[in-house]
């Protein structure tokens, strides 16, 4: 990594439109897009899937990339009882920090920052809201490794992220242990 950390932005594409959704990156600066949903369509908002969304940011000027596979949520299993990472209730949070421990999610990460070392990179899901969504935890890992990550809410309207006063560096690992959300 070296002595100073790479920023990271992240936003949901939520019910923008196409001309909202890349002004908004534009007022960031981003220059590149790693979408880091499992599932990369919407029926809804078709400019939004995976083919729709890499044509039209290219045609913008950015880079989009798809790890869907390495950083995607929906993990439907994580270690169960040998969980770490107990002070998520949620299932789905739970699993998805076990998914952070393995090689899989590790390549991607690598990914990811081998692109923001060389443009403003945001990572995209469809919640608008991180703490709704597995960027949290991706987040949560980025901090946690020495790097910036802030959160686009609205143009003019963002958050520097800030690790979760129940997260833990045990032995080089991000983990979640005991406690709840409102307990730590």
């Amino acid at each position: 990594m070296g002595p100073v950390g790479i920023t990271v932005y992240t936003v949901g594409h939520s019910t923008r439109s196409w001309q909202e959704f890349t002004r908004l990156l534009s007022a960031y600066g981003i220059q590149a897009v790693v979408d880091v949903r499992a599932f990369p369509s919407s029926r809804k908002f078709p400019h939004f899937s995976r083919e729709a969304l890499a044509r039209g940011l290219e045609m913008a000027g950015m880079e989009y990339l798809w790890l869907g596979r390495e950083l995607g949520g929906y993990r439907r299993h994580g270690l169960g009882a040998a969980s770490p990472n107990t002070a998520w209730r949620a299932g789905g949070f739970r699993n998805y920090a076990d998914h952070m421990l393995g090689e899989e999610f590790a390549r991607g990460i690598e990914r990811v920052l081998a692109l923001a070392r060389r443009k403003t990179t945001a990572l995209l899901c469809a919640e608008r809201f991180w703490w709704r969504c597995h960027r949290r935890l991706i987040s949560d890992f980025l901090v946690a490794q020495g790097h910036r990550v802030i959160h686009i809410l609205e143009q003019g309207r963002e958050v520097e992220h800030q690790l979760p006063p129940f997260a833990r560096v045990v032995e080089g690992r991000l983990v979640y242990p005991g406690g709840d959300l409102f307990t730590g």
